[in-house]
């Protein structure tokens, strides 16, 4: 009888390891930053996955420029983008304001609600970083950012 108590405990605690490990977030980070004449943006992306399926991503963004005008061109950019993105998408929550020579951006993107299956149908380029049940994948979002020159650990 002792045998089997033992035997149960350890299969009991296997299942609750393997629980714990598959629930596990992962957090992700990507940076890229850009200078240009007029003005520098540093961008940082936390990509936070669950097992290799993304739950959600936060971009925090830093655009500096003496020039006001170039701040608000793209602030007005961004309230635009994504607003429409929020609406056309779900998912999206984010604050955009100007600090003195600076404007900073914090957008996350929970992919709980977020329409995937209708922004890859809008964005066919995404494809390539979903998988077949229409996740994006970890892999994916490292691929995505990569591709802007962002390094990912």
């Amino acid at each position: 009888m002792k045998k089997y108590v033992g035997i149960a405990i350890g299969i009991v605690l296997i299942i609750v390891l393997f629980l714990i490990f598959i629930n596990t977030t992962k957090v992700t980070t990507c940076k890229i930053s850009n200078k240009q004449s007029n003005y520098d943006i540093t961008s940082t992306y936390s990509i936070k996955s669950r097992g290799d399926v993304v739950k959600s991503v936060e971009v925090n963004q830093t655009i500096t420029s003496k020039e006001k005008d170039i701040l608000k061109s793209f602030e007005e950019q961004y309230k635009n983008q994504y607003s429409l993105n929020k609406k056309l998408y779900g998912g999206y929550n984010y604050e955009v304001k100007i600090n003195n020579n600076k404007l900073v951006t914090k957008v996350t993107i929970d992919y709980d609600d977020f329409k995937l299956d209708k922004f890859v149908k809008d964005n066919k380029a995404m494809k390539k970083y979903i998988n077949k049940d229409n996740e994006f994948t970890l892999e994916g979002a490292k691929k995505l950012y990569k591709s802007t020159g962002a390094k990912c650990e």
